[in-house]
């Protein structure tokens, strides 16, 4: 194989990731603040981004396997590197977006069920007029 591939592909890994740290840099801030749903976006072009630079790795990984020198396979080795800890951080962020969300779902639904039992106990006794934080707050105690 020829220089030139080698140069393509690393160019190739550079450019996705940097696209990847700007996608995770936009991740940390969204998962820092209060999550709204529109993650799933930025979710799936990071795990797009991330299969990216898995494959360009495997293609590096070919070129380094055909006989290259200790400079490329030290450079493979680096853009491996980057790939597991960008990876890793992905995986790290993401956990800590889904516990925070976790809380809030519950508690939504704890929500929904005290309303509805409140409903359910007034039904045929006459009706009692029940507020959702009055309920809400009754049901946290």
């Amino acid at each position: 194989m020829d220089a030139s591939s080698w140069d393509a592909l690393r160019k190739q890994a550079r450019k996705i990731e940097t696209q990847l740290d700007d996608q995770m840099s936009a991740y940390r801030r969204l998962v820092s603040t209060k999550p709204d749903g529109s993650e799933n976006e930025l979710v799936s072009g990071i795990e797009n981004l991330l299969k990216q630079l898995q494959q360009v790795n495997l293609q590096m990984q070919t070129w380094v396997s055909s006989g290259s020198s200790q400079i490329v396979s030290h450079t493979l080795a680096r853009h491996k590197e980057i790939l597991q800890d960008l990876t890793q951080e992905f995986f790290r962020l993401r956990s800590g977006l889904r516990a925070k969300q976790e809380p809030i779902s519950r508690s939504s639904g704890q929500t929904d069920n005290v309303i509805s039992q409140a409903q359910q106990a007034t039904v045929g006794r006459g009706t009692w007029f029940f507020s959702a934080p009055h309920l809400v707050a009754s049901a946290q105690r």
